[in-house]
């Protein structure tokens, strides 16, 4: 099941995508379920060609929509998104951890397309990393309420009294995994209280 959407991804990258909006919905949804994927699902298959594949498939729909009128803001998002991963991964597999951790914090915006919960645990390991403790512990705070919220199917419990600032970055509504990322917050709550 899980192969689906990468087989999806590849079959547009290879023959285009038609800028159709009948085909919008599918388009939208195999993007947010490629950028989804938990680091568990990214490590059984091949992530960067996958993003590489949807950015450059979101790239021509983007260009051609943007020729013939309006471009649907979830579309673009998804283009962003991609953009910013692909970039994101270039930049950790050559070592440039500042560069990644400040892609990192800009994907942020993307919480509408991206699960929320997954972009601030990536943003707040990157910041542990980079020994940037405080925005870390905020951060990975943000994450375990998140993951609480999506286990307990509630999130009216959000303490958003200190997330001013990521509020104007990801204003709601958050786009949340069907599933948490394969990280126990159990494991990530002793990182944010020791950070």
């Amino acid at each position: 099941m899980s192969l689906q959407f990468e087989e999806a991804i590849h079959v547009l990258a290879r023959f285009g995508a038609d800028p159709d909006p009948r085909h919008f919905d599918l388009y939208e949804r195999i993007g947010r379920r490629i950028l989804a994927k938990t680091s568990q699902e990214e490590a059984e298959l091949d992530m960067q060609t996958a993003i590489s594949e949807l950015r450059s498939t979101f790239f021509t729909l983007v260009f051609t929509l943007r020729q013939n009128g309006r471009v649907p803001k979830e579309i673009e998002q998804i283009l962003m998104a991609s953009h910013y991963t692909h970039i994101r991964n270039q930049a950790v597999d050559h070592g440039l951890t500042e560069l990644s951790t400040k892609i990192a914090l800009a994907m942020l915006k993307y919480a509408a397309v991206v699960p929320a919960d997954k972009l601030f645990y990536v943003a707040g390991m990157a910041c542990k990393d980079q020994e940037e403790l405080t925005l870390a512990f905020v951060l990975l705070n943000r994450y375990i309420d998140l993951t609480e919220a999506i286990e307990d199917g509630d999130a009216s419990m959000l303490d958003n009294a200190g997330m001013y600032e990521f509020a104007k970055l990801c204003p709601p509504p958050f786009c949340v995994a069907d599933h948490a990322p394969n990280r126990s917050c159990r494991d990530v709550h002793p990182c944010a209280v020791r950070v």
